[in-house]
């Protein structure tokens, strides 16, 4: 490796060896070996001249424009000398040698560092200055490969005056000095710390304790005649502390006269300004800050910013080298739209040709050009993103429109009358004149059809692409309204609304800045302004069973995603999407398990990450035995939004509650964001008739409901809808029976039949179900999980329609597709749970369920309810049908709320758990029975969504040589496939066995039989 003093120099010496090498005959010596590799990285390297015949030349230019493609090549060892520039202490080079050089193995030399020359230019000084020590022990430290060599070798070519100095400096060690001195008053204005911007320095004290904490008073007191503090100083002020204080006031003084800070000298207190704290933010030198004051004022042009920003202190080592001239004159006549003070000859010339020519995107050939263009860019779009805060704060409103719109042009490398469809790499370049030269604008395109665009461009096919990427430029819909306050303030409400369709490859995922400000043209004053943020949000709707969510996807769909042009998203154990239309919906709609599965995995899934609002609808049911999946899905919800420092807005819908300030609470929800209503509070009034029924055994009380059942029919819904809620399939068969029983006795048994008797005849042909086939005659549908899917079609269909006008269903409808009607009657408030072999009460939210199917807001002005009951209940739903209930979390039964009963109870909990965990082979306790370690049993039960047991036992009872039937005994034996009475809607039978269901039906058949015989239940017959 052998390193010169600047970029230039690296081509030169290159040139120079070759020459050499080619005159003494040994070129040979620096060929590298021609293979496969050798002309792949040929076509890579950017100074092919160099590297056709070696030593390969390397400098920062390259490294930064190449990618780092020449240290590959140096490892692949299809080169063997590579030359650097050593630029001091900000050089590059330094950076990329990550690796020291190689032994040449044919000539045996060892591996070496060679420093050619000792001087480099400082654009400070406008001088070149003697390489510092560091930068030569920096350089000295590639020679020598631990993992090959024994020894390294180091050359200095230096001049004769210069060797001790340089022999001293390798010999012996020298201290460190701090340079933090130079830059006391950026860094005090919280140029690099927020010093005061942040209120952590406020006065003259605060700042010399501050002081203290640096490495430049730990130099100050070890070597203070190198700071300017004489020996006698020194002796009298040993802390330093009034020269520490005297450095303090200078520096205030110099910033309180730049406005950058407010210094009172007399109280010694400082407070931060608007251009200190832009200053700091936007990590701007404070010598720019006194340009910008001289030079900035509400009447410059964009040709006057770009001369102002690039007199900046941070191009101070911008120069003009003699071999560039010839090539800024070309970059000046070809690319530069806007004046350029100082030409080519002045530095600030040449930074303001750099940016026009960049904003241009014109080409360079220069290295050093191509360098410093980057390094301008750069630099530039920061500093005129700080002019435009400053005149937004000087409340200058064209002046501040004019810096945001400059900014944009250099973000985006477009100038201001050029086409902002160029952003798009998709549009052919001719087409992008062609829309130039007939000046269309975007809002002429969005006016425009497709096929409109196309014959205007002489190009059928792209008129789509145009109309894509016009729609895809960022734009909104702004509304107003003001309204007068008192004489001197008025009220303004804006209504912003997105005007353009989201592309993440466009977008991004970040979101799309505005600034929106208020004016007054004729006073040139902005009286307000605000930041906001225009971003991609994605929506997740959580419906406790399927049914439901079919039914919101089905209605949203239409209502969403066909009218307001938001993807909207099944996500369910039926329908699972792939990944990138997930990824790329608008509102994900699913069930509480499913959404529990996929979050799990929150860190690896990029959507979970961006939902911005959960709405999980019937929240109440967090006291049902689906309420532990509520809760973890609301934790981890909260969790997620912790570590992504992302707030998710969290919606509950609910029935009416006790304790909704809990949920409240626990949601994170503020009294402002709570609205809990009482049962009576309802779109339609509903009037609700309670009546008893006395008896033991639940079928003959049953059987007792059914005249009561139909009287109510005839006293309050004649002749409009009834739904009658019944605990099982079989109810449901026996209730349409006895109904028809009773209106064989009337004068027209076929009055609930709305229907010419022929239409419904041909309709009964296309039914399977015969009990179905003769109910549908008298207008009386059933509605059960165990008809066929055609058969709930078309009863749904003639109910909806008023074709029929009584529909008997399972309680399980009330959860399912929303059948509203004018009465509803629930006919018990039991079912029987096949798990526990008994017949138990419904939730009391699922009786709020079915009542709410009463009433019809866009036909009755009132509904109606009747609850039939067993008599020893019925004060019971007295209270809690019109009285808010309590919702209680599925995880505990405390008597006792002390902090320290819930401590202890915590932890024995949290115990417990990991204990059966460690049990089911899913974790491991340490030793310190602190520590967890995850196992694979575990990893496969959380992916899979399985319980515990089940991992357990998988493990215990699966076998190499398992039999397909020993594997469906296993299956058939877990947690998952074990029967459980549940709320189920009409789509649920995938979770719902059919087996199942009938041997319920059956078990229920004996109950009956049992009950009215009276005897007692014998073991064996459990067995069924």
């Amino acid at each position: 490796m052998v390193f010169v003093h600047a970029r230039n120099a690296t081509v030169r010496t290159a040139m120079a060896l070759r020459e050499k090498a080619k005159n003494n005959g040994h070129i040979c010596y620096f060929l590298p070996s021609q293979g496969a590799d050798y002309g792949q990285s040929e076509k890579q390297v950017f100074l092919l001249e160099q590297y056709a015949n070696d030593p390969h030349t390397i400098n920062a230019l390259v490294y930064m424009l190449e990618e780092a493609k020449s240290p590959p090549i140096l490892r692949a060892k299809l080169v063997k000398n590579a030359l650097a520039s050593a630029t001091g202490p900000e050089a590059e080079s330094h950076q990329f040698h990550s690796m020291p050089p190689r032994k040449n193995e044919e000539i045996k030399f060892g591996p070496s560092i060679i420093k050619e020359g000792t001087q480099i230019y400082a654009a400070k000084r406008g001088s070149f200055v003697d390489l510092g020590i560091l930068d030569v022990m920096q350089i000295f430290g590639r020679a020598g490969r631990p993992q090959f060599d024994k020894f390294g070798e180091g050359v200095i070519i230096t001049t004769h005056d210069k060797l001790s100095h340089y022999l001293t400096l390798l010999t012996q060690q020298n201290p460190i000095e701090s340079q933090f001195l130079e830059s006391l008053a950026d860094n005090l204005n919280a140029e690099t710390d927020f010093e005061i911007a942040l209120g952590t320095v406020t006065n003259v004290e605060e700042a010399v304790k501050w002081i203290s904490y640096t490495y430049l008073y730990v130099r100050m007191r070890a070597n203070p005649l190198v700071y300017g503090i004489s020996h006698k100083a020194y002796q009298m002020d040993p802390s330093l502390e009034k020269h520490r204080e005297q450095l303090v006031i200078e520096v205030g003084r110099k910033l309180d006269k730049a406005r950058m800070i407010r210094f009172e000298e007399r109280t010694g207190f400082f407070s931060s300004t608007d251009l200190g704290r832009i200053a700091s933010h936007y990590y701007i030198k404070y010598n720019t800050i006194e340009t910008f004051n001289e030079l900035f004022d509400a009447h410059k042009t964009e040709g006057d910013i770009l001369a102002i920003v690039s007199k900046a202190e941070e191009f101070d080592q911008i120069k003009v080298r003699e071999e560039e001239i010839e090539e800024l004159e070309t970059l000046l006549s070809d690319f530069c739209e806007l004046p350029t003070p100082g030409g080519v000859e002045n530095s600030y010339g040449k930074i303001n040709i750099l940016l026009q020519t960049y904003v241009s995107r014109g080409e360079m050939d220069s290295f050093s050009l191509i360098s410093d263009s980057a390094y301008v860019a750069q630099n530039a779009a920061r500093i005129v993103r700080a002019l435009f805060e400053v005149a937004l704060r000087k409340r200058w409103p064209a002046m501040t429109y004019r810096l945001l719109n400059l900014s944009k042009v250099i973000d985006k490398r477009l100038w201001g009358w050029v086409s902002p469809l160029r952003q798009f790499s998709i549009l052919p370049p001719h087409v992008l004149v062609k829309l130039e030269q007939k000046n269309l604008t975007v809002d002429k395109l969005k006016d425009m059809g497709k096929d409109e665009i196309g014959h205007i461009l002489h190009h059928v096919n792209i008129g789509l692409k145009v109309k894509q990427c016009v729609h895809q430029i960022p734009s909104i819909i702004m509304e107003a309204t003001i309204q007068p306050i008192t004489r001197t303030v008025l009220r303004v409400r804006l209504s912003i609304t997105s005007d353009f369709k989201w592309n993440d490859q466009v977008h991004g995922t970040g979101g799309e800045p505005w600034w929106i400000w208020v004016e007054d043209p004729a006073n040139d004053h902005i009286y307000h302004s605000e930041y906001f943020i225009i971003q991609k949000k994605q929506a997740v709707y959580i419906a406790p069973l399927k049914a439901l969510v079919r039914e919101r996807i089905e209605d949203w769909k239409i209502r969403i995603e066909e009218k307001l042009g938001k993807k909207v998203v099944e996500l369910t154990g039926d329908v699972t999407p792939d990944m990138r239309s997930i990824a790329q919906a608008d509102l994900i709609v699913t069930t509480p398990e499913k959404w529990d599965g996929v979050s799990r995995s929150w860190q690896n899934r990029s959507y979970v990450q961006k939902v911005s609002i959960l709405i999980i609808d019937e929240i109440h049911l967090l006291g049902d035995e689906r309420g532990p999946v509520l809760e973890v899905i609301v934790s981890r919800t909260n969790f997620i939004s912790s570590h992504t420092e992302k707030p998710v807005r969290v919606v509950g819908l609910s029935t009416a509650l006790a304790n909704a300030r809990d949920l409240a609470d626990w949601l994170n929800i503020k009294q402002m964001g709570l609205f809990n209503f009482r049962p009576s509070v309802r779109p339609v009034p509903l009037e609700v008739h309670i009546q008893g029924f006395p008896g033991q055994h639940y079928c003959p009380r049953m059987a007792s409901m059914n005249k009561p059942a139909f009287q109510a029919i005839r006293s309050h819904s004649p002749a409009k809808p009834v739904l009658i809620f019944v605990s099982s399939r079989r109810q449901t068969r026996l209730t349409a029976l006895e109904l028809i029983a009773f209106l064989a006795t009337e004068d027209d048994p076929k009055q609930w039949l709305n229907m010419d008797e022929r239409e419904m005849s041909v309709i009964i042909g296309t039914i399977r179900d015969s009990n179905l086939k003769l109910t549908l005659a008298f207008g009386i549908g059933i509605h059960h999980a165990g008809l066929h899917e055609r058969d709930r079609k078309t009863v749904e269909e003639l109910f909806v329609n008023c074709k029929i006008q009584v529909l008997i269903a399972t309680s399980t409808l009330a959860w399912g597709v929303n059948f509203p009607a004018h009465l509803v009657i629930v006919k018990g408030t039991e079912f029987y749970d096949g798990k526990t072999r008994r017949y138990v009460d419904y939730p009391i939210t699922d009786v709020l369920q079915m009542m709410g199917r009463a009433g019809r807001p866009q036909f009755d002005d009132q509904g109606k309810a009747v609850i039939l009951v067993h008599d020893i209940k019925k004060d019971f739903y007295k209270k809690f049908l019109y009285e808010p209930f309590p919702v209680e979390s599925s995880y505990y039964n405390l008597d006792d709320v002390s902090h320290d009963n819930m401590n202890k109870f915590l932890s024995n909990l949290v115990e417990k758990s990991l204990v059966d965990l460690e049990y089911s082979y899913c974790i491991k306790i340490g030793e310190d029975d602190r520590s967890i370690e995850p196992l694979t049993h575990g990893r496969i039960a959380s992916y899979y969504y399985l319980k515990h047991p089940t991992v357990r036992m998988f493990k215990d009872r699966l076998k190499p040589e398992c039999s397909v039937e020993e594997l469906l005994s296993i299956l058939a034996q877990t947690r998952q496939s074990k029967s459980s009475r549940k709320k189920k809607g009409k789509e649920d039978d995938e979770k719902e066995s059919q087996g199942t269901e009938e041997v319920e039906e059956i078990e229920e058949e004996e109950e009956s039989e049992k009950e009215a015989n009276r005897s007692e239940i014998e073991e064996e017959d459990q067995d069924i």
